[in-house]
């Protein structure tokens, strides 16, 4: 598996989760957290938390993804289900830029006047 960025050292191991048949697989723990995302194998996206903000860019370094601070996360989630919460919806942002037909009532576009596809949640 290709990585979109360097692996954490300090995590003994890479753990892997799956949302929306998703893998997000982390590569840091803490500020910031972040996740390599792959569909079937292929990278094809990368998040990260960091000072508070949640963004979603694709391989080609695009935005498709930010929002405002999860509540008491700064560089790490607090919580699991903090972390299923948000890394949920940062799926449904990328599906949505991979199928446009994609449903899922939570997804939403904010502000047409974007060029690129962002959601707020």
């Amino acid at each position: 598996m290709k990585y979109l960025y360097p692996l954490d050292e300090d995590l003994d191991f890479n753990p892997t989760f799956g949302f929306k048949g998703l893998d997000f697989v982390q590569t840091s723990s803490a500020s910031p957290e972040q996740y390599d995302v792959f569909d079937n194998g292929e990278p094809i996206a990368y998040v990260r938390l960091r000072w508070g903000s949640l963004t979603v860019t694709d391989v080609a370094h695009h935005d498709i993804y930010m929002t405002a601070s999860p509540e008491g996360a700064d560089g790490i989630f607090v919580d699991y289900s903090q972390r299923e919460d948000y890394l949920n919806k940062a799926a449904v942002a990328i599906l949505k830029v991979i199928d446009p037909d994609y449903e899922d009532l939570s997804a939403r576009p904010v502000d047409p006047r974007f060029k690129r596809k962002y959601w707020s949640f």
